[in-house]
């Protein structure tokens, strides 16, 4: 049976197994046929990330990092009323602005109103940014990007990852870790993603399916009998596989405190902003504090000028009075 629902933002933990160290190491995958359970599974795995702290980073050997920011890539609309992601990007053309990326806050990437082909743009544009931002930044200054592919059939189909088209998502996700970013899949048909980010996830959650071809392919992970009696599940029940340990768990339903709200770009404390950028920045200030000095100069001068003149015309006028005496 389904547990009571939860209804607390940042859980301290988890109900039903995770490996926070191999979620960082290797990723995450979620899989089931729509009412399953797998994006609610998402919703908590999402709100713990989140609440992370530097001091859990440090016991599972991440020394340097202080958080784990959370990025959604939303096809469904899935997200925005039940996760505890606290901010949401509305996407309704491409190309789009991608100024105030990357993001230091966790944030909801709403792809739903695009063709697919623009959402797969955008997912790999996003993902170029924030590779070359990582791979230039400082490793002591890097935290934790945790990328969640709702949907994930839409951007990783087959053979993707070997196209052209595929070129960024795949260098981020075999390299992605060395830089402090890893991956979840979100999908209700396995058979339809690439097979090399699934496999390369050794933390995996199957959910109800009764698609012949999906349970052909799981059986691949926890066997045959095991794929035939995803048939059978309930919403919230998964078969859990990690490393070789397979077992059957019940996950409570999520309600969320958070209502995302749109990002504002102009909260500059949400936005990473690069040594160029302060450079940049800081030359503006004082470019204008210059500017606002001369001016104040050219004020007293143009008063201590037109006092001068004053004096003088008072002393011209004394010398005619006393001459005409």
């Amino acid at each position: 049976m389904r547990n009571v629902e939860i209804g607390l933002d940042n859980l301290k933990k988890l109900s039903f197994p995770f490996d926070l160290k191999k979620a960082l190491k290797t990723g995450i995958y979620a899989g089931g046929t729509s009412g399953s359970g797998k994006t609610n599974l998402l919703y908590q795995i999402a709100d713990y990330l989140m609440s992370v702290t530097k001091e859990e980073l440090a016991e599972i050997g991440y020394k340097t990092e202080n958080k784990i920011v959370v990025y959604v890539f939303d096809a469904s609309q899935a997200w925005q009323e039940n996760s505890s992601i606290p901010y949401v990007i509305h996407i309704d053309k491409v190309p789009m602005t991608l100024d105030h990326f990357p993001i230091t806050e966790s944030v909801i990437i709403d792809t739903s109103k695009l063709y697919v082909k623009e959402q797969r743009q955008v997912v790999t544009d996003i993902c170029k940014v924030l590779f070359t931002y990582k791979v230039n930044q400082p490793k002591e200054k890097r935290i934790w990007h945790f990328l969640l592919f709702e949907e994930a059939q839409l951007y990783l189909q087959p053979s993707s990852m070997r196209a052209n088209s595929g070129a960024e998502v795949m260098r981020l996700i075999t390299v992605g870790r060395n830089f402090r970013i890893r991956y979840g899949l979100v999908t209700q048909f396995p058979s339809t993603v690439d097979k090399l980010p699934v496999k390369m996830t050794q933390q995996r959650y199957f959910g109800y399916t009764d698609e012949k071809n999906d349970k052909e392919y799981i059986k691949e992970f926890i066997g045959k009998e095991r794929s035939e009696e995803l048939e059978t599940f309930k919403p919230g029940q998964f078969y859990y596989k990690c490393g070789r340990t397979i077992e059957k768990i019940d996950t409570p339903l999520f309600k969320s405190t958070v209502k995302a709200k749109p990002f504002d770009p102009c909260e500059k404390e949400l936005c990473v902003v690069t040594p160029e950028e302060k450079q940049e920045e800081d030359f503006l200030k004082w470019a204008l504090l210059i500017l606002i000095l001369c001016a104040i100069g050219a004020i007293i001068m143009g008063l201590v000028l037109n006092r001068k003149a004053l004096i003088g015309g008072l002393w011209l006028l004394f010398n005619n009075y006393l001459s005409s005496k």
